[in-house]
């Protein structure tokens, strides 16, 4: 029986369903090669988790297409919850050859010195902005500074979007070239055998699938394993901390005690342990914190 995922998949048009309505809110849009992607989002999105994978694509993808002169953009869109992207040119036919060459010149600089400015560049920003975010303290800001560390992650996540296919682009350009070189050079062995030379080099993709594998032994743990299962993360947490605050003040640092008047979580509504951002509900939305029986509150644009 023939392989249905081998060979190259051809694009196909989705007819528009009455089961699956398009409003074009833009009218341009109704031109644009909408495309599904269902490897990285095969399910409806939560408004708000969409929405920022959109602009992972406008504040991202796009500037760093700009970047290495490359003639195409990228955009995210939603419909129906469900997150697509295109991917556009921003120049007319007739310049499409010669803008290629200059992204052609671009990015063969750019893998040139890709190990200098990783080292020198791009991973000293990266481990400042991770930095950044194990230095906060969430449980102990106020809802003014949640708001502001809120605003700074957000603005520090589309950076490290950009940073992501800045790196990305021309990596993924010097492994199709190292592949091509292989194939010229010896008889094809399948379609990893070029990457399977560089298996015995160490990378940080590699430490972190070690460090995911090592969590996922210790979910063998009675006690991981029943918060796991029961999803009682809330209630163990505030043991665990109860344990860390009572070790020693030269022990390894734990989590930081809660603010005392932080606000219990709903569940219906919780996106993280320590924050609820979001209701779902149709209309205006509104970032919302309840403390001490009183409501803080800042509208936001989403449309949820």
């Amino acid at each position: 029986m023939a392989d249905p995922h081998a060979g190259r998949l051809e694009p196909r048009v989705i007819p528009v369903t009455p089961e699956f309505p398009v409003r074009w809110d833009v009218p341009e849009d109704e031109h644009m090669p909408w495309q599904f992607d269902p490897m990285h989002f095969p399910n409806p999105l939560p408004r708000w988790e969409n929405e920022l994978w959109c602009e992972m694509a406008n504040k991202g993808m796009s500037p760093a297409f700009a970047g290495y002169e490359m003639p195409i953009r990228a955009r995210g869109k939603i419909f129906n919850d469900y997150n697509y992207a295109a991917m556009f040119p921003v120049v007319p036919p007739e310049e499409m050859e010669a803008q290629g060459k200059k992204a052609e010149a671009a990015l063969g600089a750019a893998m040139a010195s890709m190990q200098e400015r990783w080292e020198g560049e791009w991973l000293p920003e990266i481990k400042e902005h991770l930095a950044f975010w194990d230095a906060c303290d969430l449980a102990a800001l106020s809802p003014e500074q949640m708001l502001a560390q809120y605003d700074a992650t957000l603005e520090r996540t589309m950076r490290l979007w950009h940073l992501h296919f800045e790196i990305v682009v021309p990596a993924y350009a010097a492994m199709g070239l190292f592949d091509d070189l292989y194939k010229d050079l010896f008889e094809d062995q399948g379609a990893f055998s070029a990457i399977q030379l560089l298996g015995g080099f160490d990378n940080k993709t590699l430490e972190t699938d070690r460090a995911l594998w090592d969590l996922s032994r210790k979910a063998t743990d009675k006690e991981v394993r029943q918060i796991v299962t029961k999803k009682a993360v809330v209630r163990s947490l505030r043991r665990w901390q109860a344990r860390r605050r009572a070790r020693p003040k030269n022990a390894k640092r734990g989590l930081l005690k809660p603010a005392s008047n932080w606000p219990a979580i709903p569940r219906r509504c919780a996106v993280s342990l320590s924050f609820c951002f979001r209701r779902r509900k149709w209309g205006s939305c509104s970032l919302k914190i309840t403390v001490s029986g009183s409501t803080f509150s800042r509208r936001t644009g989403c449309g949820w």
